[in-house]
């Protein structure tokens, strides 16, 4: 399914959400970000918002743009990050330091098994992180992402990306129960 399809979907009043992922569309290629980083960051971000249509949206238009080491990425960012952006969110809201000084003592192997560019992960992890909310995440994928040889503009365009899906996944829920 084409993005644009599902977006047309939308209501009437939906008309910025078209018109910014749109922009977002275009400006993802003039960036360079490839087909696999882009339909990754949408996948992991579907799921991240745990959204049924916005899931089918993205399986559909992944299809033919994710090899299955990408898949496997995205499936290992979303649960590693669904771990650490909860953690390190928490340890952020309990604001002490000498709380803070506990190691988590996490496992790492299925970071091991990442079989993609550094970069493409750190979208995956960086996107994520976004819509989790995890400040301190955040700042560590989107400086793992510049490390990677990404830039500050398609870090910028992920979190643009972010929010207008956010705001899309919103807009479905609402629609599902209100019955419009």
């Amino acid at each position: 399914m084409k993005i644009e399809t599902y977006l047309a979907s939308l209501p009437e009043d939906a008309e910025d959400l078209r018109e910014d992922f749109a922009l977002i569309l275009k400006e993802a290629a003039d960036l360079g970000l490839t087909e696999a980083e882009f339909a990754g960051v949408i996948l992991a971000l579907a799921y991240a918002l745990k959204q049924t249509a916005l899931i089918q949206m993205a399986e559909l238009y992944a299809a033919d743009k994710l090899s299955p080491e990408d898949r496997q990425a995205v499936q290992i960012a979303l649960m590693v990050m669904a771990r650490n952006n909860t953690y390190y969110r928490t340890l952020d809201l309990i604001a002490d330091a000498e709380f803070a000084k506990f190691p988590a003592k996490f496992h790492t192997s299925a970071m091991q098994v990442i079989k993609v560019p550094k970069r493409q992960f750190e979208f995956y992890a960086l996107s994520i992180s976004m819509v989790n909310g995890c400040a301190e995440c955040i700042k560590a994928h989107r400086k793992g992402l510049e490390k990677a040889g990404g830039t500050q503009a398609q870090a910028q365009l992920v979190l643009r990306l972010s929010a207008v899906l956010a705001a899309v996944a919103q807009l479905r829920l609402v629609q599902q129960l209100s019955g419009s």
